[in-house]
């Protein structure tokens, strides 16, 4: 039987314009993140590369925990913030647009969870992201990325 939350992926893949693989991938992540506990604020450091705009991060502003979204493309920012919109959950969404990934504006501590999905191959110095990934965290830093990579 389908979960609540498994159909509300499932709608969520679909406004994004992506098929029955980028929902299984959700479903894997969100079983992930679900594992955790005691989380109130999460950080997405980075949009996807090419594929989707990693909208089952938007479930958890659906059930009222806040989202911090970060990146350097303006357009897809914007995207997310029409998806935010369309599901209804936009006073659950910060976004802030960076000029680069060598700094993440927060103070440490500042998040329950900083993930990174499907965004670090395309950050040139994602060591240094990836300490400051760590240093916005209070608990958790998750990164999902391809396993090959294969843009141009």
């Amino acid at each position: 039987m389908i979960t609540y939350d498994e159909k509300k992926l499932l709608e969520l893949t679909l406004a994004e314009y992506e098929g029955i693989g980028t929902w299984y991938e959700y479903l894997v992540k969100y079983r992930i993140f679900r594992k955790l506990k005691n989380i109130n604020s999460i950080l997405l450091a980075g949009l996807p590369e090419e594929y989707g705009l990693a909208s089952d991060i938007l479930l958890f502003a659906i059930h009222g925990i806040k989202i911090t979204v970060i990146d350097d493309r303006k357009e897809k920012i914007n995207e997310f913030m029409n998806l935010a919109e369309k599901f209804n959950v936009k006073g659950n969404v910060e976004i802030k647009l960076l000029k680069d990934f060598k700094k993440i504006p927060f103070k440490e501590n500042s998040f329950d969870l900083v993930t990174n999905t499907e965004a670090i191959q395309r950050i040139p110095d994602y060591r240094s992201f990836i300490k400051e990934m760590e240093r916005g965290s209070k608990k958790n830093v998750i990164i999902f990325s391809p396993n090959r990579y294969y843009y141009s």
